[in-house]
C-alpha cells in the first residue's frame, strides 16, 4: 500500500512529506538552511508547535528563534500605539 503524501510549500518550494510527519522532523531538514533555530511553524496562518503532525496540504512558515522574537515586540508595540 502506498504511502499518503501531503504536499506544502516551504520557503517558496513545493515539497511531499508523508502524512503525520512531525514538524519537528521537516525542521530538522532545513537545520542548515535557516539562520536561526526553528522554534515554531505556522501552518496556514495558524501557530503550530513543533511536536504537531502535517495532516493536510498547505503553506508552512518556519519560525525562527530570533525573527519570532522581533515579531513579538513589533506586535507588542503596535498595540500600544
Amino acid at each position: 500500500m502506498k504511502e499518503r503524501m501531503i504536499s506544502v510549500k516551504i520557503l517558496g518550494k513545493q515539497r511531499e512529506y508523508p502524512y503525520g510527519t512531525p514538524y519537528s522532523k521537516i525542521a530538522e531538514d532545513y537545520r542548515g538552511i535557516t539562520r536561526h533555530p526553528i522554534v515554531l511553524v505556522m501552518k496556514d496562518k495558524k501557530l503550530c508547535e513543533l511536536h504537531k503532525k502535517l495532516k493536510k496540504d498547505g503553506e508552512l512558515e518556519l519560525l525562527q528563534r530570533m525573527k519570532l522574537a522581533i515579531r513579538l515586540i513589533k506586535g507588542a508595540l503596535l498595540c500600544f500605539c
